[in-house]
Order: structure tokens, then sequence, then C-alpha cells
């Protein structure tokens, strides 16, 4: 007999009291059917759906469009009885019928939630929804679904290390751009594994060259005397967002970092500084500027204009 948290009772007496012939159905409710239920009340209330709107469809209607309706999605969940037999027999956190749903709707997600020999608890299913496939598929589901999220990605960047798997370097990504501030290790070992950072935007020429390895980029600290400190920074370099440049060519040298912007995809200078992180002269500044104009990468129009080339928030992640 399926047993029903408090949260899932409350829930149940409205889907009751909207279409008494639910009372049976739902008293009765073995592991599939429990979860079954408790799903679509989910959907629905995330969507603002009245009970009376669809309390009769429950137990009318096939289970695939019951759920079709309540998530508002198009394609139909396959095979759900696969999926829900592997959960407890005892209702979840109302969170974890959202993680439920997110895996039943996608066509990969749901074949590795098949692939469980024991129980899908709240924070196996919470793995599985958001964790990037190509983690999910590289890494045991035993091993994926004993952490959470977080601790999953500090994991898989030690296998990175290592160089396991080819879609290793794909997951990372994808975790990387995902998480708003992720783990500096984890861009440490993806750079690590590659060897080489993205190719930069410009070649450079003579007397600019731009840092291609994690040997340069400490070079150029160890030059410049600045560091790579602040992980949105490797981060950037990681995913081939940014790219670091040592000018050399000019009476002062000059450390120039330049990123790419996501919306329009062009590439802009946000920092120009010389060692120590001192502003070079202003002919020196003028000059770096034009070569990389002439490369078709522009000053930040807004730094440009107030000369804030090194400002506390944006200092120079090189080291």
């Amino acid at each position: 007999m399926f047993l029903y948290d408090d949260w899932a009772i409350h829930r149940l007496l409205e889907l009751v009291e909207a279409d008494p012939a639910n009372a049976r159905f739902v008293r009765q409710a073995d592991r599939i059917t429990g979860h079954f239920v408790l799903l679509a009340i989910e959907g629905h209330r995330i969507h603002n759906t009245p009970a009376e709107e669809w309390a009769s469809e429950l137990h009318a209607q096939p289970r695939g469009r019951v759920l079709a309706h309540a998530w508002e999605r198009d394609c139909q969940p396959g095979n759900l009885a696969s999926v829900l037999r592997r959960l407890p027999e005892h209702s979840l956190p109302w969170e974890a019928y959202r993680h439920l749903a997110a895996i039943l709707f996608d066509p990969q997600r749901h074949a590795i939630a098949r692939q469980s020999t024991t129980e899908l608890e709240a924070q196996r299913l919470q793995a599985i929804a958001e964790l990037p496939v190509a983690i999910l598929q590289t890494v045991p589901l035993r091993r994926a679904c004993r952490h959470t999220p977080s601790a999953l990605a500090w994991n898989a960047s030690r296998l990175v290390k290592g160089g396991v798997a080819d879609g290793m370097e794909t997951a990372m990504l994808a975790l990387l751009r995902k998480n708003a501030d992720p783990d500096m290790l984890l861009a440490r070992r993806l750079l690590a594994h590659r060897r080489r950072l993205p190719a930069a935007p410009w070649d450079g020429e003579p007397g600019i060259t731009p840092a291609r390895t994690l040997r340069d980029l400490r070079r150029i600290g160890e030059r410049f005397s600045n560091c790579l400190r602040d992980r949105h920074g490797l981060t950037a370099l990681a995913l081939g967002d940014a790219a670091i440049y040592a000018v050399e060519r000019f009476a002062q040298p000059a450390c120039v970092e330049v990123r790419r912007c996501r919306l329009s995809n062009a590439w802009r200078i946000t920092q120009l500084s010389g060692v120590n992180n001192e502003p070079p002269a202003e002919h020196v500044r003028n000059a770096v500027r034009q070569r990389f104009a002439d490369a078709g990468i522009h000053a930040d129009p807004v730094k440009a204009a107030n000369d804030d080339w090194l400002d506390d928030d944006d200092e120079l992640e090189v080291g």
C-alpha cells in the first residue's frame, strides 16, 4: 500500500473533493499509481489549474495523456511505469516531482533512470534531472546518484585530470556554463586536461602574443606581476570566452584581456594594464587599441570612454 506524506494528503483531499470517484483510486494506489497521481497534481499546481478542471480525467484518461496535460508538454513520456516502479513506496518531497517530470519527458534521462538497480530517492532524481547527460553517460549511475550535482562536479573534475573518457570534456563545459559560480578546480582540471587554451580570436603578430597554454598564463603573470585568482576569469578562459595577450612591441609592455560578448559574439578589449597592474602611458594605450582594432577587436566603449582599464572588480585574472 502506498504511503502519503502530509503535504500529499492535503493535495489529495482537494482532488477527491473535486471528484469523489478519485477516493477509491487514490486509497488503493500501488507504487506506480501513487507517484503518477502526485506527479499529475504537481504539474497542475505549477500551472495553477484548479482541481475541478482536471480531477475527472485522472482515473478516466490514459496516464500519458494526463501527464502531458498536467505538464503542458507535447511529447508523451515513454514507458512511464519503467521509471515509476523504481521509486520508493511512499511519496517524495513535492520538489522531487519536478525532477521526475524532467526525467520522464527527456528520452536520454529517461533511459538513464531506467538503468537504476536501486530505488530512485529524491537526491538521485535531482542528480539525473540536473547533471549534464554527458556526465551521466560517462560516470556509473550508482556513483553519480550518490552525490548532489555540486559534489559530482568535484569528483568529475578528478576524472578529467586523468582523461578517462572522450565525453568528459563536453560534460565539464556544460557544467561550467550552467553554474554561475563554478569550482575553480573544475576549470583548472579542464584546462590541464586540454593542455592548450581554446584558440584566441587573433593570432597576434611579432610583439603581440596570445597565451595558448597554462604555462603561458603563468609566464605572463610573472612578467606583469598579476595573478589569475578569480574563478570567473578562469572559467571564461576555459570556455573560450576570453583570451590574454602579452604586448611587448611598444615603449611599455602591456597585458591585454579580451572577452567575447555572448549576445553579439563580438570580441572587445576589457582590460589593458602594465607591470604591477599600473596603467600604461596614454600613447601606449592608444597604440595597443589601434593594433587590436586593425585586427577587428575594439575597445570596450564604456571603459574606453572612462579610461577605466583597471577596476578592482575586473583585475586581470592571469598568473
